[in-house]
């Protein structure tokens, strides 16, 4: 295979992607949502480990000396028609009793 061969076959493929994410996108937009329960799905971002202080000649400035995966809490639900996913951060406070098991 050339690489006219291969680049041709590359545009399909990204033809054939696009059309795909545009019909999952209609059927997403159209689509009245049942969405399952709630999954804890944490995230994460960089943090950096540790501070060191750098200059060149009378500019000063601190840079990171290394980066650590921070895990940040998320949580998802998903559509059980379309498979649409979203995404939340905020939690909101629920009233919790106690269960001793003594109910009937």
């Amino acid at each position: 295979m050339d690489n006219i061969e291969k680049m041709r076959k590359a545009e399909e493929l990204t033809k054939e992607a696009t059309r795909l994410q545009e019909e999952v996108f209609a059927s997403q937009v159209f689509c009245t949502h049942v969405f399952g329960p709630a999954e804890y799905d944490p995230d994460y971002k960089m943090e950096p480990t540790g501070w060191k202080f750098e200059h060149q000649g009378s500019d000063c400035w601190e840079s990171p000396t290394g980066y650590q995966k921070v895990d940040v809490p998320r949580w998802s639900k998903t559509c059980i028609k379309c498979g649409k996913k979203e995404y939340t951060m905020k939690q909101k406070a629920v009233a919790f009793e106690p269960d001793f098991g003594t109910s009937k």
